[in-house]
């Protein structure tokens, strides 16, 4: 397993939001965005991290089952350890990931993404909390128009803003050979899927590939912080 992670600020924020850990031996990967508007952003994001992985660290079962149930209580409890100390006023969006054996496990909240890279093809593995999401699984917005709705970025789920969070959780199968891309939105925020896939299947070692997703990104107006975790199996 090669791993290479990395957060910028991109061009148009005058902050970076985001923030990232990886603990390659546990096999541990955690992304975390800071919601844009409210206050404290860079805490909740870094608050977010530390209190996840401070719970799932050296805790979790055997089972795929069980990692499961541990991810999705780690972010409940940190959900309601962020809206005790801020009362709603700040918040971000999160996703966790652990590799146990041929399963990629995760939980998240909000509009981090996973995506899976398996002979040359890319695909989404989790759905998002957003207000577009939700347009088109109800049928009102087509997936073409997604990326560019004016309120792409309205997130409806997200840690620290509300007393309890619903947590996501999903399992699938990974493989020798499989990339995961781990990220914040802001990967996709100047980026098409077809820029992401074409970039992850140039080859080249897994840090150059990554580097080149983030100097893409700001190329193209660098509109959001970007944060990656590439992990190539």
């Amino acid at each position: 397993m090669k791993v290479a992670a990395l957060s910028d600020r991109g061009v148009k924020r005058s902050s970076n939001e985001d923030a990232f850990l990886r603990d390659d031996e546990e096999k541990i990967f955690i992304v975390a965005d800071g919601i844009g508007g409210l206050a404290d952003g860079a805490f909740a994001s870094a608050f977010v991290v530390k209190s996840l992985y401070e719970s799932i660290r050296g805790n979790l079962p055997a089972s795929p089952d069980g990692v499961l149930t541990a991810l999705s209580t780690a972010i409940m409890r940190t959900n309601s350890e962020l809206f005790g100390k801020k009362k709603g006023s700040s918040g971000a969006t999160a996703m966790v990931l652990c590799l146990n054996g041929s399963s990629a496990l995760f939980a998240h909240a909000g509009d981090c993404k996973l995506y899976l890279l398996r002979d040359g093809a890319l695909s989404q593995l989790n759905s998002e909390h957003s207000l577009v999401w939700r347009l088109w699984r109800e049928g009102i917005l087509p997936k073409d128009e997604m990326a560019a709705h004016p309120y792409r970025n309205v997130v409806e789920r997200a840690l620290g803003l509300n007393e309890s969070i619903e947590p996501e959780t999903g399992e699938a199968e990974v493989l020798p050979g499989d990339s995961l891309l781990i990220a914040t939105d802001g990967v996709t925020a100047d980026l098409s899927m077809e820029d992401i896939s074409s970039l992850l299947n140039s080859g080249g070692v897994t840090a150059e590939r990554l580097e080149a997703l983030a100097a893409l990104s700001k190329e193209r107006g660098g509109s959001d912080n970007f944060t990656g975790i590439l992990i190539d199996l």
